[in-house]
């Protein structure tokens, strides 16, 4: 006889997770990072490529994308405008009442 265990996916894992106010608090600091992280995500999904094609276009290396993507490394400001600019995209950046 198996015996199955339901694991939870990491949807409900976080959304779990959120509703401890520190741990709220903490993520709600990272926001920015994950912005980031999701955008580089989506952009390269949209278009079916992979990370080695990714970094070619914004010529840098694969590690580069690694990095970024599992939120090793945070971006300059110059890098993310030379990635619009290859990617043809617009960079906003912007603060809004909390």
């Amino acid at each position: 006889m198996s015996i199955k265990r339901r694991h939870p996916n990491f949807k409900d894992f976080t959304k779990e997770l959120l509703k401890d106010p520190e741990v709220k608090a903490a993520y709600d600091l990272l926001q920015p990072d994950y912005a980031v992280v999701e955008a580089f995500l989506k952009v390269r999904k949209e278009n079916d490529w992979t990370q080695a094609q990714l970094a070619e276009k914004l010529a840098c290396s694969k590690n580069t994308i690694y990095k970024l993507e599992g939120g090793l490394s945070n971006p300059s400001i110059k890098f993310l405008k030379r990635a619009a600019r290859s990617l043809n995209c617009n960079l906003e950046i912007r603060f809004r009442a909390c």
